[in-house]
């Protein structure tokens, strides 16, 4: 326990303070307590103290205090940072980065002691082994010392001994040489004498031996008893060392337990379970509830973004003494634990707010490596502003340079009503000059309020928008005039009150820095700095280490967005003055039917919108009086509004007008995108709905209005009217409904003056006679695009189309439907999302009507349209709209839901019909007709040269043909007496493409019919090949029946070298057929006998290699597709395969058919419709219906 004695005086340092005692070391390694030692004296830790040792035994040192030597003067570094009244501070930025620095100062001060104390017991411990090495070296070194000395003397005794001897043998030597010199008598007595002599020698040899044994013998007893000495020196050594490390490693474990309860005071005085309980409660208690959301009504002080953490080493005994205190806070708060344990470190998170007063800012920096994970960021971030705000009261300017607006995929949601300018600043900016403008605009608009509001933040937040500036990918797309702007709005954005988010990329934002590092750090340092660490955001900063954010992870909003983004949309469109939604245009219940077709009889007149607070403007067309309003051009971007005003269009002139007043022709050359979903319901006020970009559909729609137009004319004439409003006038006539041709995305039929040709010609022909006309006949275009500025040849019929509507979007896209010094088109640009000019005037600016967008959402429509299809299927209603039927042009079978496959998988057994005319007639489903005829079928009897075939380049187009002639077959036995489970349909496959996923092989077909369709590949094709010939012949000579139909579908048959080598080779076959020959026979004759073929190849000429010549002879039915215009002459006498576009095929049968039919062919189908189709044909065949 040290030297000291009882009643000695010392001095020592207070080395700390636990629970009112003085921990006092002595001197190093030796510590005494001075029992309340802090009541008697105010001493600070680091003072030194005079004190009287009282006690010192096996317990300690305990020592009586008598007066202060000196006070601590310890440096600035060493002593703790206190609390810094954290919990005082309003929630902030500056509140929870206080709160954590104090924690790590704390933490940090605490470890520091903890390994001060350890080095001090490490110290003790290596200078216990010093002396126990010394004290051990030295008895070891004395003992060999003494043991040379006892053996140096050994050996020199016993050389000194054995001399001796060498003496006695010289005179024993000198004897014997006289005795030998002598003679006679003398030589006798002489000779006597050597006998004692030697006799003699013997016993003073014997006496040397002894002695020499003896100094060996004391050499050994000396240096055993050395040994002794050394190995009781050594023990001894060994016991005081242990004593030495027993009480340095007491002193150590005292000083530790001292520390800790110290340390853990310390931090449960600023960090205790109450304080951290209460802030979480503080700042949590501002987040909104994702599951129950509710906008909120005030501007809130601050928002909370996630929480703000601390990263403690967890990685020695010392480290873990400091985890154990931060814990005993952090843990035991119910749900809102704090902490978190991992390898090599322990976490302490508390909730993050940011104060609006001092700015919302975040910039968040990443390398290559990081950069999805932080884009995905940067959206929730967004929506969490937006459902922090009181709706509408929060404007966002969106800069996204690489994911041209990807990033906020989920914001523009919010902006789907009229109003959306109120919350996004026009678009999402992407392109530089767009970005320089954007900011600059933003930075206006901020010096504006400025110097409106000055200092006056109250007023300002009451009657101004809160503006976020959320940025992706920076500083790509910024120029040095935009960056400028950056940083005079980020430096001012804590007075301001803006919000600004930053994704930052590290690397070119190192190549920024080099050109002008100033500006960079300055934009750096006005906001929150953060850089990506795995899926941490650690702050960046001197006085910012192990620090980090983890931002709310929004998981609950993002799984209950589909109820809050509506809900914040619709709190913005109901905290503006304006109507905006749907059914805000109609005094009554749209959604009760008998609020339906209440329309202007004499004109069309249909609501799309509304202007200023409740003036519903409308589409009016076939105004009387001389007007020119019969026809419209609408232009506007894709995403600007133009399809919303299309839905709404539509929408609104189905409850307005009934079936029999007015129907619509909807064509859409966008892939379906729009008008898709009104194909799934019974609208009978729908003629056609086409939504597939095939130029055929529209010349085919736009002939067939022309013709309508024709018989209009000869209608009306025969009743002595010369108009449609002059016709509805009588009495006791058929009802004629007016027509409305909508037609979006119709440049795709007027590509460009380059590519005039025929389909472009007689579309302008027709459209010509149409807008000429038309109005007249009750027969009403509206033509929607882009930019009529695509659309050649057009122009010259915009004269006759006086109506005019340019949705905000692009100046080019309204400048191509107004006239150019129409100042309209920049004022639309900066209207609010959805804003729109209707112009009645043919473009002229005075005729300007500038007008909100009515929305309707797709739920919305959805339900409208539901409702709409319940009154048209109701058993009173249908019978009377039952001849109008609606056209669809569509390009996938499946999505189809009034063809023969769906309708027996949503309806079964019971809506099963013949499909060919002729009684022996299979009809084929094969595609989508160009005509009145919306599908297309034909049909394969059992008469000789029935067979079809198909000659195209493209693999997948016939294998779409072959799989839906296979389902076709396979209908059209169920209306038979067939026995259905027998086969039916064999294919030879030498598919030889690539499917995407999902489509449907012919080896899924047959799994999934596996009685009724046998698929042989080229191996199998002879032996497949042989049996139907056997089957031919059998039928022909009356040895088989003929009641029940065979299809053969040869697929590929140009690649069956195997059967064309055959017919080369194997000449000599002793009169038996090839099998080349064999399906030469069976396409040729079977047909008559009820075994049609279907035959594919990729040209006329490897037809001809296969079938020789004469194979015109065996197929009636053919279709091309794809070929050059010869081959198209000789298959199907096409003329004009140049016309010819996108996935048109010619259909021709020779034996009927004077002109071709054009057709699209449907795509692949998919295996899952396959997969449902056959479920539903096993179970019709098994419950017996037909």
């Amino acid at each position: 326990m040290g030297n000291y004695s009882v009643g000695e005086k010392c001095s020592g340092r207070v080395i700390n303070i636990y629970q009112g005692n003085l921990i006092v070391e002595l001197e190093q390694n030796v510590i005494g307590r001075v029992l309340n030692g802090a009541e008697q004296a105010m001493v600070a830790q680091g003072a030194i103290v005079d004190v009287v040792v009282k006690q010192n035994d096996d317990q300690g040192i305990l020592l009586d205090f008598v007066s202060v030597s000196k006070q601590s003067e310890v440096s600035a570094d060493s002593v703790v940072k206190p609390w810094n009244n954290w919990k005082d501070i309003p929630a902030s930025h500056n509140q929870a980065k206080t709160a954590m620095l104090a924690l790590r100062s704390h933490t940090d001060a605490f470890l520091q002691e903890l390994s001060q104390a350890r080095k001090e017991w490490e110290d003790a411990k290596s200078n216990s082994q010093q002396i126990y090495d010394s004290v051990t070296s030295s008895a070891r070194k004395q003992f060999e010392n003494e043991k040379n000395g006892f053996t140096s003397e050994r050996d020199n005794n016993v050389r000194s001994t054995k001399a001796r001897g060498g003496t006695v043998a010289t005179v024993v030597n000198a004897c014997n040489n006289f005795t030998n010199n002598v003679t006679g008598a003398a030589q006798f007595a002489a000779r006597s004498a050597m006998e004692d002599v030697r006799k003699r020698q013997s016993e003073v040899m014997a006496a040397i031996s002894a002695k020499v044994a003896a100094y060996r013998e004391l050499c050994n007893l000396y240096i055993a008893d050395s040994e002794r000495t050394r190995n009781d020196k050594l023990d001894k050594a060994r016991t005081e060392q242990i004593d030495r490390d027993t009480q340095a490693e007491r002193r150590f474990e005292a000083k530790r337990k001292a520390i800790c309860d110290t340390r853990r005071n310390d931090i449960s005085t600023g960090f205790n379970k109450a304080t951290i309980h209460a802030y979480q409660s503080e700042i949590r208690s501002s987040r909104f509830n994702a599951t129950n959301y509710e906008c909120p009504n005030e501007v809130p002080d601050y928002i909370m973004l996630g929480s703000i953490g601390l990263s403690i080493p967890n990685k020695s005994q010392d480290d873990m003494s400091v985890v154990q205190a931060a814990g005993r806070q952090a843990h035991g708060i119910g749900a809102s634990d704090i902490a978190t344990k991992s390898s090599g470190e322990y976490t302490v998170e508390i909730p993050y707010a940011q104060r609006l007063a001092d700015g919302i800012s975040l910039l968040m920096r990443y390398s290559a490596a990081d950069r999805g994970y932080v884009q995905g960021l940067i959206q929730p971030l967004l929506l969490k502003l937006f459902m922090s705000f009181p709706a509408g009261k929060l404007e966002a300017t969106m800069i996204d340079p690489l994911e041209l607006g990807a990033s906020f995929s989920d914001i523009p949601k919010l902006a789907e009503g009229t109003n959306s300018a109120r919350i996004i600043d026009t678009k999402i900016w992407s392109k530089e000059k767009d970005i320089e403008n954007a900011i600059a605009t933003l930075r206006q608009r901020l010096e504006n309020m400025t110097q409106a509001y000055g200092g006056d933040q109250i007023s300002r937040l009451k009657k101004e928008v809160i503006r976020a500036l959320a940025i992706t990918d920076f500083p790509v797309g910024f120029n040095d005039t935009a960056l400028k702007d950056l940083h005079a709005i980020v430096r001012n954005s804590a007075s301001l009150g803006v919000c600004v988010l930053i994704c930052a990329n590290d690397g070119e934002l190192e190549k920024l820095k080099q050109r002008n590092g100033t500006l960079v750090a300055e934009i750096t340092q006005s906001v929150v700095e953060t850089k990506v660490d795995g899926k941490r955001l650690m702050l960046v900063g001197g006085n910012n280490d192990r620090m980090f954010l983890q931002l709310d992870s929004m998981d609950d909003v993002m799984n209950n967005k589909g109820t809050i983004l509506p809900i914040i949309s619709t709190a913005i469109e109901h905290s503006q003055l304006k109507v905006e939604h749907f059914d805000s245009m109609y005094r009554e219940d749209i959604y009760d039917s008998n609020n339906w077709f209440t329309g202007n009889h004499d004109e069309i007149a249909i609501p799309i919108g509304i202007k200023g607070a409740n003036t519903i403007v409308k589409m009016v067309l076939g105004r009387g009086g001389g007007s020119t309003e019969h026809h419209a051009l609408i232009a506007g971007q894709t995403g600007a509004g133009k399809s919303t005003l299309l839905h709404t269009l539509i929408m609104s002139t189905l409850i307005s007008y009934s079936p029999d007043e007015v129907q619509m022709y909807l064509l859409d050359f966008k892939e379906g995108v729009e008008f898709s979903a009104y194909t799934r319901y019974r609208l009978p006020s729908l003629r056609v709905v086409a939504i597939n970009s095939e130029r055929e559909f529209g010349l085919t729609v736009l002939k067939e209005l022309c013709t309508e137009l024709e018989t209009r004319t000869k209608h009306f004439t025969r009743y002595g009217v010369s108009d449609i409003n002059s016709y509805v006038k009588l009495s006791d006539v058929p009802k004629v409904p007016k027509l409305l041709l909508i037609f979006d995305e119709v440049q795709e039929l007027f590509r460009s003056i380059n590519e005039s040709d025929s389909i472009s010609s007689e579309c302008l022909s027709c459209l010509n006679k149409l807008v000429m006309q038309g109005r007249a006949m009750g027969i009403h275009v509206i033509l929607a695009c882009q930019d009529f500025h695509n659309c050649s040849g057009l122009e010259a019929y915009f004269s006759q189309m006086a109506i005019r509507i340019a949705v905000k979007g692009s100046e080019e896209g309204a400048a191509s439907i107004l006239n150019a010094d129409n100042a309209g088109i920049r004022t639309l640009q900066n209207q609010p999302a959805g804003a729109a000019i209707y112009n009645g005037g043919g473009g002229v600016e005075s005729a300007n009507n500038f007008f909100q967008v009515s929305y309707i959402n797709e739920a919305e429509r959805i339900d409208l349209l539901t409702r709409l299809d319940s009154y048209f299927t109701d058993p009173d209603v249908a019978p009377l709209f039952e001849d109008q039927q609606t056209r669809v042009l569509l390009t996938n079978a499946e999505d189809n839901i009034h063809n023969c496959f769906n309708r027996l998988i949503l309806e079964g057994s019971g809506s099963i019909e013949h499909l060919g005319t002729a009684a022996d007639g299979y009809g084929l489903l094969l595609g989508q007709g160009f005509g009145k005829k919306s599908i297309f079928i034909p049909e394969l009897r059992a008469k000789d040269r029935d067979n079809l075939l198909i000659v195209s380049k493209d693999e997948k187009m016939a294998l779409s043909l072959f799989e839906l002639s296979a389902m076709s077959v396979l209908y059209e036995e169920l209306h038979t007496n067939a026995d259905k489970a027998n086969a039916l349909v064999y294919i030879i496959d030498l598919f030889a493409d690539e499917l995407a996923d999902g489509e449907c092989d012919f080896d899924f077909l047959e799994a999934q019919f596996p009685q009724q369709v046998k698929v042989a590949k080229v191996g199998d094709a002879e032996e497949l090949i042989s049996n139907l010939y056997e089957t031919v012949i059998g039928r022909s000579d009356g040895t088989l029946p003929s009641t029940e139909r065979i299809f053969l579908l040869f697929f590929g048959i140009n690649r069956a070298r195997r059967l064309r080598t055959g017919r080369i080779y194997e000449e000599d076959r002793g009169g038996d057929l090839s099998p080349i020959e064999m399906l030469q026979k069976i396409i040729s004759n079977g047909a008559k006998y009820g075994v049609n073929s279907i035959v594919w190849g990729e040209s006329v000429r490897s037809i001809e290699l296969m079938l020789g010549d004469r194979y015109d002879a065996m197929f009636d039915k053919r279709i091309a597709y794809g070929l050059d215009e010869d081959s198209m002459d000789i298959l199907v006498a096409e003329s004009e395969a140049k016309a010819l576009r996108g996935k048109t095929a010619v259909y021709m049968d020779i034996a009927k058919d004077v002109k071709n039919t054009h057709f699209r062919p449907y795509d692949v189908p998919a295996k899952v419709w396959i997969e449902r189709y056959a479920e539903t044909y096993d179970e019709v065949i098994n419950e017996g219906g037909n």
